[in-house]
């Protein structure tokens, strides 16, 4: 997923020729001897690249338009060709080798076609959110959280709304999840999995936030669900999911919407937190007003408190992953040092180690001959791992 996206449409003419979402800096031109014809888009580095004409309309340079994504609405723009001019909107000219940073949407001509620049619509989110903050992993209290589901309108929601069985139906998509160990490959996909059953989505996936940007861990699609495949989560959501580190649900979408979001009846996303409370990810979910679930009514508040029960059960999951984790590599760190013993002893810290005790001990005194001679020449690195291997022959 990227921050900044741009659509890009050409026009020859009146008709539109291609449409291209672009998050990277872009190259538009006539294609050469090898490259594949009109309108291909090819993938590169530093910057992909558009073919817009054909090897013989000499009107646009093989090299003529960069687009860049600037800061948000913006758009920087660079003619790349040798001397050819472009026109922008508003009757301003480019010069070759000059650039400029335009508010979109914008718009310039190259040859006889048009390039229109936009930004995506914008999605209309009506969201509903559960009262209390989101729990981080081990701070949650056994009689707390019995009580998000006491209520008795949610009882009474259950049983007017829910199918035979739905209790024992979520029940058994979270037990599988707990059952399932959370260092194994198919944690996140179960979670996934189990989100799309307990609450009856078209959707789920477990989207994980890694450098300041949102990446789909594992994603869940109902067996007769009809998703696209160029499936995304509503960033609004997450954004705002993000910001209160709150349970979102109950979306019902507008006839503007997005084009990620069209046929999304309802959405639901909870916030999957380390222990320290922050962010790691969330469970996103959609109901879809296509297939199976064409006529099924929105998510209600108590599908959203069970869906938010399962993200907490994912981030306990991954938080013992996390504390495992720092275990061994602090088991390694002793281990480099101490007998295996010992640093099973060191690493339990606690009473054990500090309470007073009697004990016989063997204390070894070695003294390594030239090795001031020896470690000054060979290095911090050389000397440090000739002094392991000699102690742990004379401790062995």
């Amino acid at each position: 997923m990227s921050g900044l996206e741009i659509i890009l449409r050409v026009y020859e003419g009146r008709t539109l020729a291609a449409t291209v979402v672009i998050t990277r800096p872009i190259e538009l031109g006539r294609r050469d001897h090898v490259e594949p014809p009109p309108y291909a888009s090819i993938p590169g580095s530093p910057e992909d690249r558009l073919i817009i004409a054909d090897l013989q309309e000499n009107k646009i340079s093989r090299k003529h338009l960069r687009v860049e994504p600037a800061s948000a609405g913006k758009v920087k723009l660079t003619n790349v060709s040798s001397k050819s001019m472009i026109a922008l909107s508003g009757g301003v000219r480019l010069a070759p080798g000059d650039a400029i940073e335009v508010e979109l949407p914008a718009a310039c001509e190259l040859g006889e076609r048009l390039v229109r620049l936009e930004a995506p619509p914008r999605e209309e989110l009506q969201l509903q959110s559960l009262v209390a903050r989101t729990l981080a992993p081990g701070q949650g209290d056994p009689i707390a959280i019995a009580e998000l589901f006491s209520d008795r309108n949610d009882s009474a929601a259950l049983s007017a709304g829910g199918k035979e069985g739905d209790l024992l139906a979520w029940l058994q998509a979270s037990i599988e999840l707990f059952q399932c160990a959370a260092s194994s490959a198919e944690f996140l996909p179960q979670a996934a999995a189990a989100a799309c059953k307990m609450v009856g989505l078209d959707t789920a996936a477990v989207i994980l936030r890694r450098d300041d940007d949102w990446t789909p861990a594992a994603v869940r699609h109902r067996d007769d669900a009809t998703v696209s495949n160029a499936w995304q989560a509503s960033r609004t959501m997450l954004g705002q999911v993000l910001a209160e580190r709150r349970t979102f649900f109950n979306v019902p979408i507008s006839l503007n919407a997005a084009q990620s979001l069209l046929g999304v009846q309802s959405l639901v996303a909870a916030p999957i937190l380390d222990r320290q409370g922050i962010i790691q990810g969330v469970l996103y979910g959609e109901r879809r007003s296509g297939g199976g679930l064409a006529f099924a009514s929105p998510i209600r508040e108590s599908e959203a408190k069970l869906f938010e029960l399962l993200a907490y059960g994912v981030s306990t999951g991954l938080a013992r992953v996390e504390q495992e984790r720092r275990l061994i590599a602090e088991r390694v760190r002793f281990e480099q040092f101490f007998t295996p013993e010992l640093a099973r002893l060191l690493q339990s810290g606690g009473d054990e180690i500090l309470a007073a005790k009697e004990a016989e001990i063997t204390v070894l005194f070695c003294d390594i001959k030239g090795f001031s001679r020896i470690s000054a020449r060979s290095g911090a690195t050389l000397a440090i791992e000739w002094v392991r291997e000699i102690l742990s022959d004379l401790s062995d």
